[in-house]
This record gives structure tokens, sequence and C-alpha cells, in this order.
């Protein structure tokens, strides 16, 4: 098996010198652990998907609806989202909120930012079900993060245990997904893998970049990496833009 790495790869693990955290700890991203995924309560577990005209009949109800909420629940009746993750996804926001009210001063601002966000994008009718999984996991670490890590610094980056997702925090809008250094750090490795193949780590590479692509939306047959910002609809530049690179296993 070969690894192909497509053209316009950004060979850094950190990014460009100009995109790098200023200080001593320029580029660096610090590793927190990842706990697991929080199991959704009774009050918001769900069932199958129901069948037949009822089901028609609020999926063409749903096309109006502009909350997150909404967004979810269309997902999961096309089945565009199982139940388990609608079940996920549900207790998410819910958690997400629930902090942006409990949570104090500089804490309780970046968390309300980020759930406003989210809301934004459903209110414009941007949360479509191939956007779901990014910003459910922004909402998900910011949660985590504004309720128990130490208050990080502008710019500061960070990985939770072995997810390959790099977020950066900036100001007034909580840690979002850092698309650039995220795949500059798979193009590190994919460039590693290609010069030493002996020491390859094939296994967790392919799974880092299974759970990367599965993150981006698709968009005319190309994955689009984009999460919600108040500068835009996209990732942390701002615009929702294609992915910086794709690295894929070929037989």
């Amino acid at each position: 098996m070969g690894l192909v790495v497509v053209a316009g790869v950004v060979a850094a693990w950190g990014g460009p010198a100009s995109d790098r955290v200023p200080g001593p700890a320029a580029g660096a991203v610090a590793t927190l652990a990842d706990p697991p995924t929080p199991r959704p309560s009774p009050a918001v577990r769900a069932s199958a998907p129901p069948r037949g005209a009822w089901r028609a009949r609020e999926l063409r109800r749903l096309r109006a609806s502009r909350t997150v909420e909404g967004a979810l629940r269309r997902a999961w009746l096309a089945r565009r989202i199982d139940t388990q993750r609608y079940a996920e996804y549900r207790a998410g926001w819910t958690r997400a909120q629930a902090a942006a009210r409990r949570l104090p001063g500089r804490r309780g601002v970046e968390q309300r930012a980020v759930v406003a966000l989210a809301a934004g994008m459903a209110r414009e009718r941007a949360l479509g079900s191939g956007r779901l999984a990014a910003v459910a996991l922004t909402l998900r670490r910011n949660a985590e993060f504004w309720s128990r890590k130490p208050l990080p610094r502008a710019g500061q980056r960070f990985v939770f245990g072995r997810d390959p997702v790099v977020f950066g925090y900036e100001p007034g809008q909580g840690l979002q997904v850092h698309w650039l250094g995220t795949w500059g750090r798979a193009n590190g490795r994919a460039r590693f893998c290609l010069e030493r193949p002996g020491r390859c780590p094939r296994a967790r590479v392919r799974a880092e970049l299974d759970r990367l692509v599965a993150l981006g939306a698709r968009r005319a047959g190309t994955t689009t990496s984009c999460t919600p910002s108040r500068r835009g609809r996209g990732s942390s530049t701002g615009i929702c833009r294609r992915s910086p690179a794709c690295t894929r296993w070929r037989a």
C-alpha cells in the first residue's frame, strides 16, 4: 500500500511561520486529556426515525426551521445521521447551552460566543448535515475546556488525546477547529511515512486521515473544512474554504 499526498499540502507540522503563536512556544500544540463522550441522558435519547407520511410532513415543516434543534432533527429524519449520533448531538447542544448559562466571567463569555455561533449557522440555514459533526465536536470541546481547563492565551493550540483535530483559541470566539494546523500535522505524518515507510504507523495514520475526512462537509464531490466564525462561515480564517490538503491511502 502506498501513500499519496495531493498537491498543495502544508508540509510543516504546525503551519507556516506567520500562522504560529509568537514567543518560545511558537507553533507548539498542547495535548490535553480527551474524556470519553458523555452518554445522552434518557431524556434526550431517540428511537428510530419514523416512516411514512408523518415523516415526510415533518421534514417539510423542518425546512423552515432556523434552530440547532431543528437542524439536528431534520438530519435525523432524513437519515443523514443515525439515531446514536442524533442523541449525542442533542445532548451535546444541551450541555453547551447549560455551560453557557453557568460559567462566570471570561469562561462564560467564550462559551456563550461558541453557542451563539452555532445558533447563527442554524439561523442562516447553514447548518446542514455535512457540517454537524464538526460543529458538534466544537461545542463539546468548548464545554469541556471552559468548565475545567486553565485559561489559554490568544492563539494557543490544543489537541485532545489521540484525536488529530487541532483547536485554536480565538478571543471572543472560544476554541475553533484550526484546519490549517490540523492538516499541517496530518501532512507531516504523511511526509514521514513517504520518507520512512518502514517506521510508518500505518494504522494510526489511516485512522487519523479517515477521521479528518469524515469531519469535512462534502461540496461538489470535494471535502470542505468548515466551522463557524463570527467573521464569516468558515474556519479560523473566517471563510469556508476547501481543505488545504487531503492525504489518502491507495492500494
